[in-house]
């Protein structure tokens, strides 16, 4: 009896066999005694079928077959419907449904395997297709459908709604009991047909949403809070399963963005809400795991690798520029959902916002070695980083969705006030667990070990020995910090692999050309290799750029520098605040205030990395965003870097500080580093404005100059890739800063102090600038031309063949050697021509420091050295074939080296300097450097050097006779290091060596160290020699008389004769 129950379709709803059997045998009582009235009571029967019918129960009757299409009658007289043959033979003898046996009915017809099978239909019909709801075997998509009909029928038949909404409790108690027990449905996938119900999300939002709270109002309810949220959590759990397994296997053009919907969705209604979060919450481990939870999937998607540094064979297609709006559009839809996401979690409840915020935090520390990457090349190192952490297109999207949550505080001016509560000592705060993370909302991790602008030197300058730090933070301090850190992991790395890529595509373009001709089948490879990063950079390009981010990025930026600013300027503490928050704006003013705050300790340099990446990228590939907001919108990027840059206490990282020179750079009106293939230059005029009328544009030179200095002094071996990129846009901009009149003239007061104090202790900023330029330039330009020498030679090797007789390692090993030589050549010429080239504009106006003794003969031999090489007899050294390729300009150098002796040709002191060099100097110098103009274009130059030319030989004469008067003499009366007749011998206290004051004090604009012991060394330091000063006068006197005797003599005698 047992067996025959558990076979038995309803025995579910009976909570055990007893209770199943004791209903059994209730009504096999009752059947027998009815049986004995059943021949008196057939009549009566019958006569209620025949009496008028309530027309209430008509009209239930008929809403049920309806919406339900199903019948206990088999007198079918309009529609299909499927005849629920246990409950009619349960309710005779009536033939109608009721809301009370609606409840069996519908049961038994979730049930039936096959529903198409138990189809009657009146035979007017045929064989004419039967409605797809009338026979669907889908439990979910049917019920699903019954509630959308009800709910219309609401509407249409208010005299029913209670009943309506009786059928409607019932159609939702079975779509919980379905999810909560499928195993009742056996085969059927509850959970596809769940998913496949919000595909058409656009034309049943309503009928969805109504559905699913109801159902989650009903489950609670009937088993409380905490155990209707696991049920529910068992019962989604396979539908949240399926959406991240579809979203894994899904590109950016292929997300089925109705399940977008479904998770939105899910994240407005808090109980939901919450099983989304957990559902998304990975065991700790490796930064990985974020990738494989639901949010961490659709975050993934994007045109990027989803993993590692390659594409899976499913993720591989054909990228070129015109597909680009497309996956825009994608990125733009993703972020936009996720922040929707974000926003109702963080929205839904106090502690939905702390989860959601621990898992953030926790995301960005366990893939912080993603910061490694943007340096690294994909060598082991970053391929191991790469696999161990979440992919490129991961962290760009999340960074993306946390620039729209910031939007409140950074998007708008009047959010300016809310940015102002964002606390600078956040980052110094480690805290021990989950409990004190959401007391003190503090959920990053990791950060109090990020180095700061600032480091705290102690007692001895008045700032206290320990970084400051709040008892506790708010919600806008914590998002601002994240999205500067899920950048700097993202945007930041991103940005730096696609400048390497794109060093990698000039030189596999190369490649390609020169393997071409000799070897088809290699180049093919090659072919292939530069295919494959093409397609690579076409993705990252499309992923930073994407216009809706690029604005986000401009707006939180802009309101990070004002921020930065604000910090850098704040009076010290009111003593018993609770925050070190600025919250109040305070305006900007130069010099800064001595006091410099100590919570410049507890700021992360990468923020300023970020701004100055960001400006970066937007100066070369999207330089119409600058343009976009107004003067306005620049006002801060421009104060940020007027504060940092010039300086030291503010920004100790002499690096960085010269970093903000790339910022500066990207805010002038005209950049020449436009990427190719970029629309035109667009308009200026707030970038020009913005240099003319910005309140502080008095400081932009002073601080320009002082970073240039910075980075030579700071005792530390830079790479001279990093020197470059450092050099590069400073001279960019100190060549448009000539331009303004306002500017120029700052220059020329700089150069006034500096030549009045020449002797300083402490050599004036103008003084140093110059002495680095010309160091510079004798550096670069001597490695330049070196090189290209060497590339001349290594190239002839080349083409005659001398390669092709090596073994392939060889060959190989001497490609790749030309391929560095040559880089290192075109920085040496780019820097070198831009060097050369701001000493030819500066000199237009200031010329006597550059003739003063302690700088004269270095830039007069500098001179008169170039010249000599790229004029002379060995200039054919340098001519390689393509010259562009290593913007290689000699010409441009001669033109430049020219107009410098014509701008300091006036000054004796640089004439008899450029006479007196024996190295380079010849009387014949000039004249080859005029056939040179004539060929060149420079013929409008000639007449000037000439006359320059004459002056110097006229003093050259002069200058020999001098020397030759001034020879033999005494050995201590000559220079150590130059070798020349001292004019104002000093004694140097460390090794007690006499040296000119000129010499000595030119070597410590450079080196501040006594240069025959090391021991450190300044100018004051240095004792005058008066007496060896008063011989060496006495003898040149003496010299004098003498040949002014002989010269008499000869006279006399001449005359006798």
């Amino acid at each position: 009896m047992s067996d025959n129950l558990e076979n038995n379709p309803f025995f579910g709803l009976f909570g055990s066999v007893k209770d199943a059997n004791s209903f059994t045998h209730q009504n096999d009582d009752n059947g027998s005694s009815s049986n004995s009235d059943n021949s008196e009571s057939k009549t009566t029967q019958e006569e209620t079928r025949t009496c008028e019918e309530n027309p209430r129960q008509k009209a239930v009757n008929a809403l049920i077959e309806d919406v339900f299409c199903i019948t206990v009658s088999k007198r079918v007289l309009s529609q299909p419907l499927i005849l629920v043959e246990e409950t009619a033979a349960s309710i005779e003898p009536s033939d109608k449904l009721d809301v009370n046996s609606l409840e069996q009915a519908l049961f038994e017809r979730l049930l039936l395997e096959e529903p198409a099978n138990h189809v009657i239909k009146p035979s007017t019909l045929g064989n004419s297709a039967v409605n797809h709801h009338v026979i669907e075997k889908d439990v979910l998509s049917y019920l699903f459908e019954c509630h959308k009909q009800l709910m219309d029928m609401k509407r249409w038949k208010p005299d029913l709604e209670e009943d309506i909404s009786s059928m409607d409790l019932l159609v939702i108690r079975n779509f919980a009991t379905a999810l909560t027990q499928p195993e009742l449905y056996g085969t059927q996938r509850l959970h596809i047909q769940f998913l496949d119900m919000f595909n058409d999300y656009d034309n049943a939002m309503d009928h969805l949403s109504s559905l699913i709270s109801s159902l989650v109002d009903m489950i609670i309810s009937d088993e409380g809070v905490e155990a209707g949220s696991c049920s529910l959590a068992r019962a989604l759990k396979p539908v949240l399963d399926e959406v991240k397994d579809r979203a894994k296997n899904s590109s950016l053009l292929t997300l089925n963005r109705y399940h977008m919907h479904l998770i939105k969705y899910f994240s407005s209604i808090p109980v939901l809400g919450d099983i989304l979060l957990q559902h998304s919450t990975p065991r700790d481990g490796e930064g990985v795991v974020y990738a494989d939870t639901l949010f961490g999937a659709i975050l993934s998607t994007s045109c990027l690798p989803r993993t590692g540094i390659t594409y899976q064979p499913s993720e591989q297609f054909q990228f070129d520029r015109s597909m680009e709006s497309g996956f825009w559009t994608g990125l733009n839809f993703i972020c936009d959902s996720m922040h929707t996401v974000f926003f109702n979690l963080f929205k839904n409840s106090m502690t939905s916002r702390h989860a959601l915020l621990l898992w953030i935090g926790k995301c960005l520390h366990a893939n912080a070695k993603r910061g490694k990457l943007s340096n690294s090349h994909e060598n082991e190192l970053s391929a191991f980083v790469a696999l161990s952490t979440v992919s490129d297109g991961f962290m760009m999207n999340l960074g993306g969705v946390l620039l729209r949550l910031c939007k409140p505080f950074a998007g708008k001016p009047l959010a300016f006030a809310k940015l102002l509560r964002v606390d600078p000592t956040y980052c110094t705060v480690q805290v021990q667990d989950e409990t004190e993370a959401n007391e003190r909302w503090v959920h990053m991790r990791g950060m109090s070990s990020e180095t700061c602008l600032i480091s705290l030197s102690g007692n001895d300058d008045g700032q206290p020995t320990e970084r400051p730090s709040a008892p506790s933070f708010n919600f806008v301090t914590e998002m601002f910090f994240m999205t500067h850190r899920a950048l700097d992991l993202g945007m930041r790395v991103v940005f730096g692999k696609w400048m390497q890529l794109n060093q990698e595509l000039v030189r596999d373009q190369r490649r390609l050309e020169q393997t071409q001709a000799r070897s088809p089948e290699a180049a093919q490879t090659f072919r292939q290799i530069l295919d494959s990063n093409m397609t690579r950079s076409f993705a990252m390009r499309a992923t930073l750029l994407e216009p809706g981010t690029v604005s986000l990025l401009g707006e939180f930026f802009v309101a990070s520098a004002e921020w930065l600013v604000q910090v850098a300027i704040q009076p010290p503490r009111i003593e018993g605040s609770a925050s070190y928050a600025p919250l109040e704006r305070r305006n900007l003013s130069f010099p800064l205030p001595d006091f410099v705050p100590p919570t410049l300790s507890c700021v992360p340099e990468f923020l300023v990395e970020n701004i100055a990446c960001y400006q970066s990228m937007v100066r070369r590939f999207a330089p119409e965003t600058l343009e976009q907001n107004g003067t306005d919108f620049l006002v801060p990027l421009l104060s940020q870097v007027l504060v940092f840059m010039g300086c030291k206490q503010r920004m100790r990282n002499p690096h960085l500080r010269a970093r903000l020179a790339e910022c500066l750079e990207s805010l002038l009106p005209h950049s020449d580093s436009v990427a190719p293939g970029h629309p035109a230059q667009p308009s200026s005029i707030n970038r020009e404005n913005l240099f003319r009328n910005h309140p502080h544009r008095a400081q932009i030179v002073p601080c320009l100059l002082d970073v240039f200095v910075g980075i030579e002094v700071t005792g530390e071996s830079v790479a001279f890739e990093q020197k470059f990129n450092y050099r590069r846009p400073m001279y960019v901009a100190m060549d448009y800063l000539w331009t303004l009149q306002e500017q120029k003239k700052v220059f020329n007061e700089l150069a006034v102090y500096a030549e009045a104090n020449m002797g300083a202790v402490q050599p004036p900023l103008f003084l140093r600038f110059i002495n680095l330029l010309m160091n510079d330039a004798i550096f670069l330009l001597d490695e330049a031309l070196d090189n290209m020498a060497l590339l001349r030679n290594m190239q002839n090797a080349r083409t005659n063949g001398e390669w092709d007789r090596l073994s392939p390692t060889e060959r190989e090993q001497n490609e790749g050697r030309f391929t560095h030589i040559g880089m290192i050549a075109r920085f040496d010429n780019i820097l070198g021509k831009e060097t050369i080239h701001t000493l030819q504009f500066i000199t237009t106006e200031i010329t006597s420091i550059f003739c003063d003794p302690t700088l004269v003969d270095r830039i007069s031999s500098m001179l008169n050295y170039f010249l000599v090489r790229l004029v002379g007899p060995n200039k054919k050294n340098f001519k390689v074939k393509d010259q562009q390729d290593y913007d290689f300009k000699p010409a441009d150098l001669v033109l430049d080296i020219c107009k410098i002796y014509i701008n300091l040709g006036k000054s004796d002191e640089f004439c008899l300097a450029v006479s007196r060099d024996g190295r380079s100097y010849s009387s014949n110098l000039f004249n080859l450097a005029e056939q040179v103009l004539v060929r060149i274009g420079g013929g409008m130059l000639i007449a000037d050097l000439m006359q320059v030319a004459s002056k110097i030989a006229e003093l050259g004469v002069q200058q020999n006779k001098e020397e030759e008067l001034f020879a033999d003499g005494p050995e201590e009366f000559y220079d150590p290091l130059l070798s020349t007749l001292m004019t104002d011998p000093v004694i140097l206290p460390s090794s007690r060596t006499v040296i000119d004051r000129d010499t000595i004090a030119r070597h410590l604009l450079s080196d501040q160290t006594d240069p025959f012991t090391k021991a450190p060394l300044t100018l004051d330091q240095v004792i005058p020699d008066v007496e060896l000063k008063e011989r060496i006068q006495a003898w040149k006197s003496e010299r004098r008389s003498q040949k002014a005797s002989a010269s008499s003599s000869q006279e006399n005698a001449n005359e006798m004769a």
